[in-house]
């Protein structure tokens, strides 16, 4: 038989100058914050999952903010090769921390264009899970109606992908992509999650505004 591969997937990955400085102001953060134990996996714990909490709301972050949405803006403009009429904003974002034991089923990030996660605090030595992302042929949208088969032999259509990153690496993909880590063997697995939004919404001919709610 003849087999064709179409349409690659990119990840784009930047690492951040400032990383020490911005682990300091986040670990400061999460002091300040509530904690919501993840419904899957008692390890898992958010913290900022609102819209009044979000780390990109406050003045210290402000120019790590900006460093991610100009990044993101990198990936849709530079890698993905579309317009953007006036950039993104940051949708919403929260602050992860997974300790030994901890998990995050694969899902994906509705109302959303990019997700992204900055990784505070990744030790691969230590056993912190990689990120993986889930094969596009073992279809299982959560919410949704989802098929599950049995590998027969691993190989490059079925295998699922991990990628290890470093301290201070923005890791970003389009928003429909299944994701997740699993098997963490060590405690304070820290990082901060996020989705983006461009501004103006436009194939050429007709289009929209945005703004954050």
């Amino acid at each position: 038989m003849n087999v064709a591969e179409i349409f690659p997937t990119p990840i784009f990955i930047e690492n951040y100058s400032e990383k020490d400085s911005i682990k300091s102001l986040i670990l400061k953060e999460i002091k300040t914050l509530k904690p919501e134990q993840h419904l899957c996996s008692d390890e898992l714990i958010h913290y900022g999952n609102s819209a009044d909490s979000s780390i990109f709301k406050k003045k210290q972050f402000k120019f790590f903010k900006k460093w991610c949405e100009k990044n993101c803006e990198k990936f849709i403009t530079d890698v993905l090769g579309y317009e953007l009429k006036d950039g993104v904003f940051v949708s919403d974002s929260w602050i992860n921390v997974c300790n030994k034991g901890g998990f995050q089923q694969p899902h994906y990030h509705t109302n959303s264009y990019i997700s992204g996660t900055y990784y505070v605090n990744f030790d691969k030595n230590a056993g912190h899970s990689p990120l993986t992302f889930q094969a596009p042929s073992n279809v299982q949208h959560i919410g949704k109606q989802s098929i599950s088969l049995s590998k027969a032999d691993p190989g490059r259509f079925n295998s699922d992908s991990n990628y290890y990153p470093e301290n201070g690496d923005l890791v970003l993909w389009q928003s429909n992509l299944l994701h997740g880590h699993y098997g963490n063997e060590a405690d304070n697995r820290i990082s901060v999650s996020m989705n983006f939004i461009p501004k103006v919404l436009s194939n050429g001919q007709y289009g929209f505004r945005v703004s954050p709610y």
